[in-house]
């Protein structure tokens, strides 16, 4: 049945309309959204059991860590082993990269079209508004905040409904959230990455550092790779994409050039951990200003908890001063170490004092190795008869150690 349409008045714009035979109404399309299009985790990944299980018991997470210790793949496997139906997030900062980092702006700018939105807010706070009232009204989501270092570069994208988690090299102390700090795998863990006990042990169970072996060991099975790992580790450590050196130096560049000076010089410590006084003697601090920059280190994870460094970043810090500072101010330092100690002010120490700091074997005799390490970096800056004298103090007061050594074994035997 043909139905005709009558206009009862027409006023330019305005059509007043006496009878509608057909209406025809095209919807329009639903906005595209890209709310699960995160990467997939890495298939070495292996244990962290306890932080996962962490990581699902709180709304608002930071997890912070050394750089490579495997912050982003942590959250990738929990997004995976997680359901969030109303989608996942995700924005990579590069917070320690200055040719790539960026700010909230631009999070929130992709975070918006992510969630469907065609025009975007100019102001950031207009887009912080807007993008709080498309989350409120969505169910359960991850938004995870990858690779930050500070807490002003993230908090507008903060919603309490969700779960968010940030992945720093810092303690973000300043974010109201839930700390949750990664340390090295287990033995077991990393050998199960690694292949073996010893490739582990070379790697300092940093997860980027197995990762990196577990690839170049598929490229040469048969390679004794742990013999070229005690050759150069870092040196060996980088494979396509994945650098431990590189890794390393964005979390150095982050520091101010007096934290630099001062990570250089006590790395030269070899015992066990440093003590603020001892900080103080290798940099030429006081020691307010040394606990103070010690305490730094830890928040930036280039220092572990009790002022311990991880071997890959003692090594790394080795390299640095090697290019960066003068034989005199690497002697200087371990003088005045020497010196805080009661090692004496003879010109045997003076010789040797920078390259005697050394922990003592487990059975309390001198690290012969451990001294050697600390003076190769230097091989090539020094007069070679001064390289023959330090070998024979070093050999000579290994001896004199050992005897010292063996004698209070006596001792006590005899008490």
């Amino acid at each position: 049945m043909k139905v005709n349409n009558e206009v009862h008045e027409n006023r330019g714009n305005a059509v007043q309309a006496g009878r509608i035979g057909s209406l025809h109404i095209t919807p329009l399309a639903p906005p595209t959204t890209a709310l699960n299009g995160l990467a997939p985790s890495v298939s070495s990944f292996a244990g962290r059991a306890a932080e996962l299980a962490d990581l699902a018991e709180h709304k608002v997470v930071v997890v912070s860590g050394l750089g490579g210790i495997g912050k982003t793949e942590l959250v990738l496997r929990f997004a995976e082993d997680n359901d969030f139906p109303g989608g996942r997030l995700f924005w990579n900062f590069h917070g320690y990269d200055e040719s790539k980092r960026t700010d909230a702006s631009t999070a929130l700018a992709s975070f918006l079209r992510a969630l469907g939105v065609m025009e975007v807010p100019s102001a950031e706070a207009d887009m912080a508004v807007l993008y709080r009232s498309l989350v409120a009204t969505r169910k359960p989501m991850l938004i995870v905040l990858d690779n930050v270092c500070t807490a002003a570069q993230i908090r507008p994208l903060i919603v309490a409904k969700h779960q968010v988690v940030v992945t720093s090299r810092h303690l973000l102390t300043g974010l109201d959230a839930h700390q949750l700090e990664l340390h090295v795998l287990p033995q077991p863990d990393a050998e199960r990455i690694a292949g073996g006990a010893e490739i582990a042990k070379l790697c300092g169970r940093l997860p980027l550092a197995l990762q990196i072996m577990s690839a170049l060991r598929k490229t040469d099975p048969g390679h004794d790779w742990a013999d070229e790992l005690r050759e150069a580790r870092l040196s060996l450590l980088r494979h396509d994409d994945l650098d431990v050196r590189a890794v390393f130096d964005l979390s150095y560049r982050a520091l101010t050039l007096e934290q630099r000076r001062f990570f250089r010089l006590i790395a030269m410590h070899r015992a066990n951990t440093i003590t603020a006084e001892g900080a103080a003697a290798f940099a030429e601090v006081s020691v307010p200003e040394a606990r103070k920059r010690l305490r730094e280190l830890r928040i930036a994870h280039l220092l572990e908890r009790d002022n311990r460094f991880h071997d890959l970043v003692q090594e790394f810090a080795d390299e640095l001063r090697n290019h960066e500072d003068s034989v005199s101010t690497v002697m200087a330092a371990g003088n005045r170490f020497v010196e805080l100690n009661g090692a004496g002010h003879s010109p045997d120490w003076r010789l040797v004092s920078w390259c005697a700091i050394s922990k003592l074997s487990d059975d309390g005799h001198v690290d012969t190795a451990a001294r050697q390490a600390a003076i190769r970096p230097y091989l090539g800056q020094l007069d070679p008869e001064v390289l023959m004298g330090i070998a024979e103090k070093i050999q000579e007061l290994s001896a004199k150690a050992l005897s010292m050594n063996t004698k209070a074994s006596g001792s006590t035997r005899r008490q």
